[in-house]
């Protein structure tokens, strides 16, 4: 460890915290651990889906377990209800534009929208941005507009989503019918995107976002179609058939303990797990197993799940300065939409959350040591390696940046805001077989797990957990981290 990280860990905490992983030893046990374990990720539960008894079961097992150790409600009760809305997919239809007739799925996806029969004319409007329309002084009312997916710059086709919803609010006030995008990201084949969006699909409801605009994705790899579109005086039609929706009410479980320390109780550190799994599909038949048709989810994240049920047992016996949130998001498996409906309708004011400890799982293939996504992208790097050793395992790196894994939990909706986040993972050294065996897969069993090693990574967790509770300093993003900083800035005021 360099001088400069060991003196931030001095900075960052008070010396007098060590020696607080005995008292969480003492507390969290394997066999609770292996408890709470065969519970979620029974056959039982069947998968723990969204929508499915199984799912209600688990949700009401961590609020019952949340009482019993001394967890409060935030509010009137431990649920936060999540409107999601299904979607079927939609079964067939084409887009006709500029003499070019795209059939559903082979050329265009809908990204929002359902049943459609419209003809009307086409704009072209660059990236679709509020300042191309303005720069470009486009007409939209009752139009298609046309535009890149996307925006200068942004590669990402996660934020390509996050781009798509401010676009398409833009243009609905602006009265257009449709946005149609350009879709050309390599990383990402066609196939597999459209495979995607063939599925049932699960987003957020709000009442008053009902009538979205419709969205459209269209493949032109070659730009061809792009060309023929930026002339003026095209017409398009779509038609689209069979979707059908439906709206469900899902549940966040949170709870709350009441810092100890009059000023610092006011702040919260953010402990979070997704309880959701991927439920019941057709039978598998694994090499020296059974066939099974459940995937129960142990590593995927019951095991988070149990971590912040355990982090619960521990901060109902040992109250720390700040106030602590527990958060168990649903539906993580389909968009992460339980953590972005609460990062929009917090139960306490982001302004005075602090710092975001998420725990979740692929798996693991290295039982030495924990793999923290992120955690290089604030100040609380040294603290939080120190705490991890402290409980006898290294802390690694995130060794699969390709995969952007830090985008893709439900710390991440966080983290736009401007929270310091990070992802707490067991050991990962790479994205291998020992991985892909039980991710998302039927594989995946209580009994499959290292109890042993399972436990010492609670007891890591729960030791950063009391470290940043306690601390009388607050993490803040390193200076090259500008867009998480900006959004810091926007939340906490500039410093």
């Amino acid at each position: 460890m360099d001088q400069l990280k060991l003196a931030l860990i001095f900075l960052f905490f008070p010396v007098s915290l060590v020696g607080q992983i005995k008292q969480i030893k003492k507390t969290v046990t394997k066999k609770e651990v292996e408890h709470h374990m065969y519970f979620l990720a029974s056959d039982s539960l069947r998968g723990r889906d969204v929508g499915t008894p199984g799912i209600e079961i688990a949700a009401r097992y961590i609020a019952n377990q949340f009482e019993n150790y001394g967890v409060g409600p935030i509010d009137d009760g431990y649920f936060q209800e999540v409107p999601l809305k299904v979607t079927k997919p939609l079964k067939s239809g084409h887009m006709t534009i500029a003499d070019t007739t795209l059939n559903f799925k082979e050329s265009f996806v809908a990204l929002r929208g359902g049943n459609m029969n419209k003809k009307a004319g086409v704009v072209f409007a660059a990236y679709g941005m509020p300042g191309d329309l303005d720069s470009l002084a486009i007409e939209v009312t009752d139009k298609y507009v046309v535009t890149w997916a996307g925006d200068k710059g942004v590669s990402s086709v996660r934020d390509w989503f996050s781009l798509m919803r401010k676009k398409s609010g833009h243009l609905k006030e602006k009265g257009a019918l449709g946005l149609i995008e350009i879709y050309n990201y390599r990383s990402m084949p066609w196939s597999m995107l459209a495979r995607y969006m063939g599925n049932t699909r699960m987003e957020l409801y709000n009442e008053q976002e009902e009538d979205n605009l419709p969205v459209y994705w269209v493949n032109d790899p070659d730009q061809k179609l792009t060309k023929k579109i930026q002339a003026k005086g095209l017409v398009a039609e779509i038609m689209l058939e069979g979707a059908e929706t439906k709206i469900i009410r899902e549940k966040n479980v949170v709870g709350v303990i009441k810092g100890k320390d009059k000023k610092l109780s006011e702040e919260y550190i953010i402990l979070s797990a997704h309880y959701d799994h991927v439920g019941v599909g057709d039978p598998v038949k694994k090499e020296g197993m059974p066939a099974d048709s459940i995937f129960n989810g142990a590593r995927d994240n019951a095991l988070g799940t149990s971590g912040l049920l355990m982090a619960a047992k521990y901060f109902g016996k040992n109250r720390p300065k700040r106030s602590v949130i527990f958060l168990a998001f649903t539906a993580e498996e389909k968009g992460l939409l339980g953590s972005e409906w609460y990062a929009e309708n917090p139960l306490a004011p982001l302004s005075k959350c602090i710092f975001n400890l998420n725990i979740d799982a692929a798996g693991y293939n290295d039982t030495t040591m924990v793999t923290v996504f992120g955690v290089e992208k604030n100040t609380a790097e040294g603290a939080i390696q120190q705490a991890t050793e402290e409980a006898g395992l290294k802390m690694g790196y995130d060794p699969i940046p390709e995969q952007r894994i830090f985008r893709r939990s439900d710390h991440f909706n966080f983290a736009k805001k401007g929270i310091p986040s990070v992802l707490y993972s067991p050991g990962v050294t790479a994205f291998d077989d020992e991985i892909t065996y039980y991710y998302h897969q039927v594989t995946d069993n209580p009994e499959t797990l290292n109890y042993n090693y399972v436990t010492v990574y609670y007891h890591a967790f729960i030791n950063t957990a009391d470290y940043l509770a306690n601390s009388d300093k607050v993490a803040k993003w390193n200076i090259d981290e500008e867009e998480f900083i900006k959004a810091a800035e926007e939340l906490y005021g500039k410093p």
